[in-house]
């Protein structure tokens, strides 16, 4: 019997869509279509399977590209955000922050020490936590982390997000410490103790975006 594998990958399962849809596509060699019909191993994703994922064993180990920024990427702890919107305190209009939860073109460029707001579409859960790392480079690390502790590698935030009573409110918030450099920092989603969603942002120099208009802040944010 062919040998069964879950292969979540960052890189070919999003929440409720493909990478295709989501940004700059990867390389082929890194990232192809669906898995190859002669190996021994059957990779699994939610577009070309034809197999009970209750029958397949856990994800293996395999290395990610890094995410693209403003997508919505689900982890081995499985789909329970459906959807997201980020917003922030320092930069855009209301058309700009919209609290419109999306799997892609999630706003994703802020300025360090901006209070980033959370609006979260989720199957069950009313309370995840996020927390936010500088980026590494294979973050498929990122499932194998134990979040039960109260520190991480490269963490540099975290919170505990709460459904609103109000419909389409705000989970939370928390902002990022300008003593830390402005590059990119991968959000990490986590329900259970398991890390079920993933997100990159770019976070950069406070006063950094002020004066940019939504046209050019958009021009940026389809640029990283």
């Amino acid at each position: 019997m062919k040998k069964k594998i879950f292969a979540v990958s960052l890189a070919a399962v999003m929440a409720l869509g493909s990478l295709t849809a989501c940004g700059k596509p990867q390389p082929p060699e890194t990232v192809p279509s669906k898995a190859p019909e002669t190996s021994e191993d059957i990779a699994y994703t939610s577009e070309n399977s034809t197999v009970d994922p209750s029958d397949l064993t856990a994800p293996t180990e395999i290395e990610m590209p890094k995410m693209t920024p403003g997508c919505l990427y689900m982890l081995k702890g499985g789909a329970e955000i459906v959807s997201l919107a980020l917003t922030g305190n320092r930069a855009g209009s209301d058309e700009f922050n919209s609290t419109k939860p999306a799997v892609d073109k999630i706003r994703s460029i802020f300025e360090l020490n901006e209070y980033i707001e959370f609006y979260l579409n989720t199957k069950e859960a009313e309370s995840i936590k996020v927390y936010a790392f500088k980026q590494i480079p294979k973050p498929d690390a990122y499932n194998n982390y134990d979040y039960s502790k109260e520190e991480l590698p490269n963490q540099v935030a975290t919170a505990e997000l709460t459904k609103p009573e109000e419909e389409g409110g705000s989970w939370g918030s928390f902002y990022i410490s300008p003593d830390n450099d402005p590059g990119y920092y991968d959000l990490i989603f986590v329900y259970n103790g398991k890390p079920v969603a993933a997100m990159t942002v770019k976070l950069f120099k406070e006063g950094e975006l002020d004066g940019k208009s939504d046209a050019d802040l958009i021009a940026l944010r389809d640029s990283i």
